[in-house]
């Protein structure tokens, strides 16, 4: 097909203003100041300055080697990066797109300007496309040069839109070591029993056996020395329920003589207790126990020289309301116990009946405070109960059931661990049924403090008043005054040192007798892993009376195993 002259020459003269229209853009976007739209009124007059016709048709006309277009195959356009680009040193992903290009494509440097299907550049290059198309898109253009032009924004980085990876700071599903994978410096005691899961309790077994040696196996006045195997066995549950709480423990220890004088010892015992929370500010306390042990030395009643000390067991049970919050407490508590003594063995044979010492003491007890903060909480209690005995009428003519009454002032303490428990004074006296017999009375102590000064230090005092019976003719029984001071102190993360110093005071009523106890006691525990470890105690104790026959002082050492799981 022939094209005429006049046509020829109005294709060559729009394809040559095109051409200098993208110079100027180029050119334009090149400097500083001009990015984004730009007006011919503000471009420098440089860029709007027309270059000569003859240079512009000789870069038009020049022949081109054959592309990827011509062979049908789509080319990617070089981007055009000016050289005073402030993004050239960026990394691709931090750099600009053009505004408008597909979602999936890839991004543009910045200055690259989108070609659209209208873009006459584009369309140039697709096979069949008509001269008047091509003329229709390019008139367009030059209707509106700013169309060409590509305006900026600058994008967020991946890294900056990832919202997971800047709010999570730690990952959430982290997994659980297993023992022998916890790192021993991130816990408080990397030395603590673990226990074992039973149900909904962990139980805590503790074993320890050894051997001791003292210089008065018999604690007696005439000293001998002896060796003991000493076993003792512990066990402790506690439960991890969300509402409520019951605790158990229980021991089993057996003390058999190695060499020189003396006398099995077994001594059991359990004891559990269980707090159930009624609404929100009352609970309900309850516990129960049994234990099983020989007579100590330093019982107030005598037996034949050379008999054998008799068994005591003791059963006790209480059931209580308190009020746990408010600033008026109070609490209300009923117990019962019984202790029941065993034949002593005469050394001569045959057995000394110990009936007449067994009895039932059942007694109420109610108190009543006002928290003068949550920490600190005065109360006064008031205590009334009944002893009675198996033998109404002993074999010494006597009755000796008595009515019990007290009366206490004290202080309740919660600072949490650092400071807690009870703390009180008063007085308490018991009367007894026969008439012939003098009431036994006097001061009343009650004291249960655990007190840490510092992490890894713990000292406890408990103390008590006791009421002592006695089958001794003419005599009404006696009061104890006992107090134990222990100390703890975890000087490593595997070596724990503890002390204890007690003192007891007996006040044999209608006389002036008394008798004076005092021990101390030394001991270490050395872990050498998280369930074995070695255990040594050294104790003093010391037992002063105006009473003949009463006096001994015993000296003694432990030395053996400790496990526990």
């Amino acid at each position: 097909m022939r094209i005429g002259h006049g046509r020829l020459a109005r294709v060559l003269t729009t394809a040559v203003a095109l051409a200098a229209l993208d110079i100027s853009v180029a050119t334009a976007q090149s400097l500083p100041g001009l990015r984004g739209n730009v007006d011919d009124d503000q471009a420098p007059v440089s860029l709007l300055k027309e270059e000569p016709l003859t240079a512009r048709s000789t870069a038009l006309t020049k022949k081109k080697k054959p592309t990827a277009e011509a062979n049908g195959q789509t080319a990617t356009p070089k981007p055009y990066i000016p050289e005073d680009d402030p993004e050239a040193g960026l990394d691709p992903a931090d750099r600009t797109v053009v505004i408008g290009l597909d979602p999936q494509a890839p991004r543009l440097p910045m200055g690259v300007r989108a070609r659209t299907q209208d873009d006459p550049a584009a369309t140039a290059s697709e096979p069949g496309t008509t001269a008047k198309k091509k003329k229709k898109s390019a008139t367009a253009d030059a209707k509106d040069p700013q169309d060409l032009l590509t305006g900026t924004i600058r994008t967020r980085s991946v890294t900056e839109d990832d919202e997971e990876r800047n709010t999570r700071v730690l990952p959430e599903n982290v997994r659980t070591p297993t023992v022998d994978q916890i790192d021993a410096a991130s816990e408080q005691d990397p030395y603590a029993p673990l226990g074992l899961r039973i149900g909904t309790f962990t139980v805590t077994p503790t074993l320890e056996t050894g051997l001791t040696a003292t210089d008065n196996a018999l604690s007696s006045t005439n000293k001998q020395s002896g060796i003991f195997s000493d076993t003792t066995l512990r066990l402790k549950a506690v439960s991890d329920w969300s509402v409520h709480q019951a605790e158990i423990n229980a021991f089993a220890a057996w003390r058999q003589a190695v060499s020189g004088p003396g006398e099995s010892e077994p001594n059991l015992g359990i004891d559990g207790k269980l707090r159930y929370d009624v609404g929100r500010d009352h609970a309900i306390n309850a516990a129960a126990g049994y234990e099983l042990r020989r007579e100590a030395a330093e019982s107030p009643v005598a037996i034949p020289a050379g008999a054998t000390r008799p068994l005591l067991n003791r059963f006790d049970a209480s059931l209580g309301l308190e009020r746990t919050a408010g600033q008026l407490r109070y609490a209300i508590t009923g117990e019962i116990s019984r202790d029941a003594y065993g034949d002593a063995s005469l050394a001569g044979g045959g057995t000394l009946s110990q009936t007449d010492r067994n009895f039932t003491l059942a007694d109420a007890r109610l108190r009543v405070g006002y928290a003068v903060s949550p920490a600190l909480t005065p109360f006064v209690e008031v205590e009334y109960g009944r002893r009675v005995y198996d033998n109404r009428i002993d074999a010494s003519g006597y009755a000796r059931s008595a009515d019990r009454y007290a009366l206490r002032g004290g202080v309740a303490l919660d600072l949490g661990e650092k400071l807690n428990g009870d703390l009180a004074v008063g007085y308490v006296r018991e009367s007894l049924d026969d008439a012939r017999l003098a009431d036994i009375g006097g001061l009343s102590l009650l004291a249960n403090l655990n007190w840490s000064p510092q992490r890894g230090t713990k000292v406890s005092l408990t103390a008590g008043t006791t009421v002592e019976g006695t089958t001794t003719a003419g005599e009404s029984g006696s009061l104890l005054q006992s107090a134990t001071l222990g100390f703890e102190r975890q000087i490593r993360a595997n070596f724990t040192a503890n002390a204890e110093l007690s003192a007891s005071l007996r006040d044999y009523s209608g006389t002036g007798d008394r008798d004076m106890t005092l021990a101390g006691q030394l001991g270490f525990t050395w872990w050498l892993n998280r369930n074995v470890g070695l255990s040594a105690r050294v104790r003093h104790e010391r037992l002063t009376s105006n009473l003949p026959g009463r006096d001994y002082t015993t000296n003694s050492a432990f030395l053996g195993l400790k496990l526990q799981r």
